[in-house]
């Protein structure tokens, strides 16, 4: 059945649920997952799960918010501009759910080029190859996992570590296999099982204070207007495209050395944006 509109109205605001983790985490908890647990459900059925997948994995997403006594929401500390914690919820299921489903399908191996970089270009690699975020959004959810000294800078320079060690077949491969397993989230019409409609939510307000001053992709898109035209190309064909250095080059009529001169004279000037 469709939960009842004015008993979800009646709850507390997400604000004052993460004020209440601070003083009486268990009873934190309950009132969270009484007023998200249909969002966290229908959310996962509609990115792809079956009845049976998104319970299980419904279970996987509460277990690890529960985790060092609730780690995860007693760390956030702001609930966004609009005062929920949608936002950022979404963002814990999509990378939560991931996490789910390569623990009972089998995980991923680092391809052993990869295995030599630190422990951070690592967990970029599975963002941005496993899981297909943006720089951008791999920054966020870098951020998410704590990791507070990190700049969007870092995230540029690491990925082009990252492709320096993998061939172009690899790479191929890589993005090959992420557009097999992926599937468009879709909040257009209601769950045919559960009948729930999701409206959609707003993005950009992340609940943490630094995030909420400092957005990501309007940040990004503002350092990209310093860059001349042929620079902010190679880095979308880069970046975005995953194209190889010398498939640039052919594309753009340049020599490899060019797009590698143009490679980095953006990745400088980004830097210098950015930091």
């Amino acid at each position: 059945m469709p939960p009842d509109r004015d008993f979800k109205e009646s709850l507390p605001s997400d604000t004052e649920i993460l004020q209440l983790f601070q003083t009486d985490s268990e009873k934190a908890w309950d009132v969270f997952i009484e007023k998200h647990a249909d969002f966290i459900f229908t959310t996962l059925r509609r990115s792809g799960f079956d009845q049976d997948k998104a319970s299980d994995c419904f279970i996987y997403i509460c277990e690890k918010l529960c985790e060092k006594e609730f780690r995860r929401l007693k760390t956030i500390k702001y609930a966004g501009e609009k005062g929920d914690l949608m936002p950022w919820l979404k963002q814990v299921i999509n990378h939560l759910s991931i996490n789910w489903f390569w623990s009972v399908t089998g995980r991923k191996r680092l391809p052993k080029p990869i295995e030599e970089l630190p422990a951070r270009e690592q967990k970029i690699f599975k963002f941005y190859f496993w899981q297909g975020q943006t720089p951008s959004r791999v920054y966020e959810s870098m951020r998410l996992e704590q990791e507070r000294n990190l700049e969007l800078a870092d995230i540029f320079d690491a990925l082009e570590k990252i492709f320096e060690k993998l061939s172009d077949n690899k790479i191929w491969n890589l993005m090959s296999g992420l557009l097999r397993i992926q599937q468009p989230l879709s909040f257009d019409k209601e769950d045919e099982e559960t009948g729930l409609s999701i409206e959609p939510t707003d993005d950009k307000p992340l609940p943490e204070k630094v995030l909420a001053k400092k957005e990501n992709s309007e940040i990004l898109n503002q350092a990209m207007e310093n860059l001349l035209a042929r620079e902010k190309l190679v880095i979308k064909m880069r970046y975005e495209d995953t194209l190889a250095v010398a498939d640039i080059a052919k594309m753009l009529n340049l020599e490899i050395r060019e797009v590698k001169n143009l490679l980095k004279s953006s990745l400088y000037k980004l830097r210098k944006t950015l930091l």
